[in-house]
């Protein structure tokens, strides 16, 4: 069966003009499609510039695929857009905002009013929590009904342990046996020379009660009936004896320090 070459050449031109009206069709339909986009992006940047500043923009999150598109669409529509493409790209925030801003805290009058009545409270608690303990604020029935303690009563005892706990034997037995006779005889103020001699070097104490050295010159007073002085006076007694293992004994015993 023989074809003309004329028959070729016809069905040639209707399958060319076929594909031709089938690219027309998809292009028609990306048309419309682009232009719906572009229509619903519109709508969507009319809703963003009906807000009252940019700032309040900061819970909007534009995909970047569709700030593409509406720049391309901007673009396309000529000079004309160009204005405004400057203020619509300003629009665009980004929902992280790190520390930027800081929004007016929206409190009702009643949260004020319960502020303004805890707030003394809790700078009274928290002034209480960081200062040091004392006595004068526990109420007397949390006290032990039986026995009444006071400041000078715990300073007192603290001294005297320290006296007996100063990690050299000869210290101990001299310094904590005079703590344990005469500590708690102490006025406020002997109180306070005593401590300062405490808070010496072990060896310091040591070499002023064997009188290896003199009162030191802030604490001696003019009566010499100082404190550190007394504990000199009573050490030239041999309070402790002169190699005597029966009154070094005794006066371990006497003074708790076995």
């Amino acid at each position: 069966f023989y074809l003309p070459p004329i028959f070729d050449l016809i069905c040639n031109l209707r399958l060319l003009v076929l594909c031709r009206t089938t690219i027309l069709e998809e292009t028609l339909k990306l048309t419309q499609a682009r232009k719906h986009v572009e229509r619903h992006l519109r709508n969507r940047l009319s809703d963003i510039h009906s807000f009252p500043t940019a700032t309040t923009m900061s819970h909007v999150l534009i995909p970047r695929a569709a700030r593409t598109l509406t720049m391309t669409a901007l673009r396309r529509q000529g000079p004309a857009a160009a204005a405004t493409s400057a203020t619509t790209t300003t629009t665009f925030l980004r929902f992280y905002k790190g520390q930027a801003g800081e929004h007016p805290a929206k409190v009702s009058d009643k949260e004020e009013a319960l502020a303004r009545v805890a707030q003394p409270k809790s700078d009274e608690i928290r002034a209480r929590h960081l200062r040091l303990p004392d006595l004068n604020e526990i109420p007397p029935a949390s006290l032990d009904p039986t026995k009444t303690q006071d400041n000078l009563d715990i300073r007192r005892k603290r001294l005297v342990y320290r006296s007996k706990q100063r990690g050299w034997l000869e210290v101990d037995l001299l310094l904590g046996t005079w703590a344990h006779e005469n500590v708690h005889t102490l006025n406020e103020e002997e109180l306070d020379q005593y401590e300062a001699f405490v808070n010496l070097e072990t060896i310091d104490i040591y070499n002023c009660i064997t009188l290896r050295l003199d009162v030191p010159e802030d604490m001696k007073t003019p009566d010499g009936n100082g404190v550190v002085e007394r504990i000199q006076a009573w050490a030239r007694s041999s309070p402790l004896g002169q190699a005597d293992p029966e009154k070094y004994k005794e006066v371990k015993t006497a003074s708790k320090l076995i």
